[in-house]
Formats: C-alpha cells, sequence, structure tokens
C-alpha cells in the first residue's frame, strides 16, 4: 500500500476542520488546504499549502487534488445552500478521476458533524448525549 504523505483537506476552516488540520501538523503531513476565505484561517505552517476556492467548484477541487494522495472533507451544510456536502462529493470524485497516474490510490474520508441534528437523524443514546456537548464546547 501507498504511504500517504501530501493530503487535501476541504472544511479545514472549520471547527472540526481545524481540529484535523492541527492532528495532522502534528504528524508532519503535508496538506494543501481548500479555503473559501484563506485570510481568516488562523493557521500559518510551512507544511500547509493554501488553495484559495469553493469546493462546489469543479476544476478548483481538481487542482487542488492534483499530487495528493488522500482527501479529507469535513465541509459543512452551509445556510441557504441545498445538499453541500453531495454536490461536495461528486466533485471531489470527479477530482479524482481527473487525476494523471493511478487516480484510484487516492483515499478520500468524509467527516459529518456531530453537534448537527435533524429530524431523521438515528443516533444512538451515545451521540445524543455528545451532541449538546460538541456543541457547546468549542475547541
Amino acid at each position: 500500500m501507498k504511504q500517504i504523505q501530501k493530503i487535501a483537506v476541504i472544511g479545514g476552516g472549520g471547527r472540526t476542520g481545524q481540529y484535523i488540520v492541527d492532528q495532522l501538523l502534528e504528524k508532519g503531513y503535508h496538506i494543501r488546504l481548500l479555503l473559501r476565505h484563506p485570510e481568516s484561517f488562523p493557521f500559518s505552517n510551512p507544511l500547509i499549502e493554501i488553495i484559495k476556492g469553493d469546493v462546489l467548484d469543479t476544476e478548483v477541487v481538481t487542482i487542488l487534488l492534483n499530487g495528493c494522495d488522500a482527501v479529507v472533507s469535513t465541509v459543512g451544510q452551509r445556510k441557504g445552500e441545498p445538499l453541500v456536502a453531495s454536490v461536495a462529493t461528486e466533485n471531489i470524485l470527479h477530482g479524482i478521476e481527473n487525476q494523471s497516474g493511478s487516480s484510484t490510490s487516492i483515499r478520500y474520508i468524509l467527516l459529518a458533524g456531530l453537534n448537527i441534528d435533524t429530524p431523521f437523524d438515528r443516533k444512538s443514546p451515545e451521540t445524543q448525549k455528545a451532541t449538546p456537548f460538541i456543541s457547546t464546547h468549542p475547541k
């Protein structure tokens, strides 16, 4: 199995994403970070390369994934925009397919927010207990 060295992160400006970025940096990974608003990103590290853009833009996602071994998405739902995570996943899969070389070796990891309550949730009792904690205890 190919060793992962460079990871694309989508949603890295959010609370969950910043936690993931911090953990990846601690482990020494190189990160390509897609941010809509890079000026407000709090980290500065030579292991981070910032790509300005939106996950809803297929071309930007393809550029982001260039040279990456994995992609982690923590993209959340935006107010007033339907199914952002779904469109993001389509763009990520399209971006993976359009990489030169062995694109099937790019790993895709999608993380969803625990602090989101929806009418169709089927959360376990443990998750139901954790949801208010996550919502009220920022990193």
